[in-house]
């Protein structure tokens, strides 16, 4: 019978992970020679996970000769998904936030490292808007949903700033609470500046706080 922790075994599986860990929102495929470069790793050895990524349906490769996300991590994607329950009833808070405010509603959460990321969004109908930052992780300074979901919102209970990750673009955020009291996510809406005044982030975030709280009672919170 083979070692739980046979060092080579673990090896693989890291070396698989950092793989997978190469596409998100702003990459959605890539070469051979782009994985063994992102991941610092021999090409020999990227083109003999791949392999084995390919076989199980992690990674599939396109008729360009490019890597993207197969079925079964597509899947699995999915599934931790459907286990976040302010995920599944986001979209109607979302839809009607990017409604009463004209711009781009998301939501985004924390992952087991604290790190936060958007796992949805409703774009602006207007034809200048924020893009979509969909999957991407977003760095702890400038980001007003790294503020929100660690609580650190003012006394209206947003936290805004004109200054955010991207420039020329105006974010306001509020904090979703769970059963427990404890933060579950955050609601945003985003847009470039020149469009939402001081005024309007007052008003804009009026709205984000009414729809995190919401979203807060139905997830049942105290």
């Amino acid at each position: 019978m083979e070692k739980e922790n046979n060092p080579g075994s673990i090896r693989a599986i890291q070396r698989a992970f950092a793989i997978l860990s190469c596409f998100g929102s702003d990459r959605t495929s890539a070469t051979l020679t782009e994985l063994a470069r992102q991941t610092d790793l021999p090409t020999t050895t990227v083109t003999r996970v791949l392999s084995t990524l390919k076989s199980t349906q992690y990674v599939r490769r396109r008729k360009d000769g490019r890597y993207a996300v197969g079925s079964q991590l597509i899947r699995l994607a999915l599934t931790a998904l459907q286990s976040i329950h302010l995920y599944d009833i986001a979209a109607v808070y979302l839809e009607r936030l990017s409604q009463e405010t004209g711009e781009t509603a998301n939501l985004a959460i924390r992952d087991e490292n604290g790190q936060a990321f958007y796992v949805h969004h409703v774009p602006s109908r207007q034809a200048i808007r924020h893009e979509s930052w969909l999957g991407k992780k977003l760095p702890a300074k400038g980001s007003v949903n790294v503020a929100a979901l660690r609580g650190k919102v003012g006394i209206e209970g947003f936290v805004s700033s004109r200054k955010t990750i991207e420039k020329d673009v105006t974010a306001i955020a509020a904090p979703v609470f769970g059963p427990d009291g404890s933060i579950q996510g955050s609601f945003c809406v985003t847009g470039p500046s020149f469009r939402i005044s001081d005024e309007d982030i007052k008003t804009i975030g009026k709205c984000v706080v009414k729809a995190a709280r919401a979203a807060s009672l139905e997830l049942g919170a105290p």
